[in-house]
């Protein structure tokens, strides 16, 4: 009888325990919120893991499938600051020795250095992008007529009408057109221009500064003419910069003509070349008595043109009388072409040229980045 009530104590004691293991397992398991799994070989009364792995988790990743034999359940890692999503603020920084919070202001503190990951310090700024170098600028600017304005301020013109001579009492008068003005049109609908001078210029604008042109690759005048030919002079057509008191061609030396040069605008000097004079217009397109007309698209280089002059080279030129460390919001350049020749409002001056723009804005902008 004895044995029977301590084997029935024996049974209860362990009854008895394993329910308060049960209720202490689940307990445990509310407490830490995970779930309680059962598997072969680990029974409630098994005591609960709370390695770091389980506590805090943040990612899942397979489990190794050499471990277990194939069967080991999944494992997770342990958050570290190299697992915080990108763009998180970082960690802050943790106090010195004292106590006390670095100071990023003050050089001598290790916590000043740029963490390639920061922003930058509120005294630091980030470099600017390289916006300037070399470029290819190209203009093309269309000749147009002398405004109202410049027709009533003439400058100096290279032929002048003459009055009555009072031995031979005759008189050349050599008018003023305007950009494809005509003295007449044949049968056949030419214009065509006889003994006069035709007047033109071209705006040249939004050009760099001088100082910034790392060289001029190209400027040429496209000029669409017509001439009246004459046997006895063939040459004798003229193209003038007007301001710049350059001509290129021939005279018309004629001594019933020869008054009619004025010696204002040569001060006694020849063209300073005569390359326009060869630059024969190969085409005929009709005759006028016994005169032929010829036309032709020319395209001549501006350092043809002035060669032999006193201006150093075209860009010389093309800048004569500009600060040289300013853009060219404007420029005039006046020509004229005398004295049988019309030209075609098509005519055209094409520049091409190589700008450093850091230098361009180093001398526009007072700070350039």
């Amino acid at each position: 009888m004895g044995k029977k009530q301590d084997s029935l104590s024996l049974k209860k004691s362990q009854l008895t325990r394993s329910f308060g293991s049960g209720f202490l397992c689940i307990g445990l398991g509310i407490g830490l919120g995970i779930a309680l799994t059962f598997t072969a070989g680990i029974g409630c009364g098994s005591k609960p893991d709370l390695s770091p792995t389980t506590a805090i988790s943040t990612q899942s990743t397979p489990a190794d499938p050499a471990k277990d034999g194939g069967n080991a359940p999944k494992t997770q890692e342990k958050s570290t600051p190299d697992s915080l999503p990108q763009g998180s603020p970082p960690a802050p920084t943790p106090p010195l020795e004292d106590g006390s919070i670095p100071n990023p202001s003050n050089p001598a503190n290790p916590a000043n250095a740029q963490d390639p990951g920061l922003l930058p310090l509120p005294n630091q700024t980030q470099p600017s992008e390289k916006t300037c170098g070399l470029r290819q600028v190209q203009k093309e600017f269309v000749a147009r007529p002398f405004s109202p304005t410049e027709t009533s301020n003439l400058p100096t013109l290279p032929y002048r009408s003459t009055e009555k001579d009072p031995d031979r009492h005759f008189r050349h008068a050599l008018p003023i057109l305007p950009l494809a003005g005509r003295t007449g049109i044949t049968s056949n609908a030419i214009p065509y221009v006889r003994d006069s001078q035709v007047l033109f210029a071209f705006d040249l604008t939004d050009l760099p500064p001088k100082e910034a042109i790392i060289s001029l690759e190209k400027a040429e005048l496209v000029l669409g003419l017509t001439k009246i030919s004459h046997d006895s002079s063939t040459s004798t057509e003229l193209l003038c910069f007007l301001d710049e008191r350059v001509c290129s061609g021939e005279l018309f030396e004629d001594k019933f003509w020869k008054k009619n040069i004025n010696p204002a605008f040569f001060g006694g000097k020849p063209p300073v070349n005569n390359f326009f004079a060869q630059q024969f217009l190969d085409h005929q397109v009709g005759s006028l008595d016994k005169d032929k007309l010829y036309s032709a698209t020319l395209t001549l280089k501006l350092s043809d043109l002035i060669s032999g002059s006193s201006f150093h080279d075209v860009l010389d030129f093309t800048y004569s009388g500009l600060p040289s460390n300013l853009p060219v919001s404007k420029r005039v350049l006046k020509l004229e072409i005398a004295d049988d020749t019309f030209v075609s409002k098509d005519s055209a001056l094409r520049i091409t040229l190589i700008e450093d723009t850091c230098r361009t804005l180093s001398l526009t902008q007072p700070n350039p980045k």
